[in-house]
């Protein structure tokens, strides 16, 4: 993600709408991980499961940025005022 918006930066434009909707991933392939942890019951000091975690990490770590609509260049007025919507 730094590396897209260095890149912008470079043009002159400024990303003012950055959050987690407007970054997509270009491939949507990924990896399984399976992690056994063993979770202890509260109710009793001896007793314990254990739990098998399954992550899905992606395999490739391109990224695009979208929604430009609110973006601007740098010698354009942009308020510093966060807009929530």
């Amino acid at each position: 993600m730094l590396i897209a918006v260095g890149f912008m930066h470079k043009c002159g434009l400024t990303h003012t709408d950055l959050k987690p909707e407007n970054i997509l991933l270009v491939n949507d392939e990924s990896d399984i991980i399976k992690i056994k942890t063993e979770e202890h019951d509260d109710r009793s000091s001896t007793r314990s499961t254990s739990v098998e975690k399954i992550f899905y990490r992606p395999k490739f770590n391109k990224i695009k940025l979208i929604d430009m609509g609110g973006a601007t260049y740098d010698d354009d007025y942009h308020s510093s005022i966060i807009n929530t919507r």
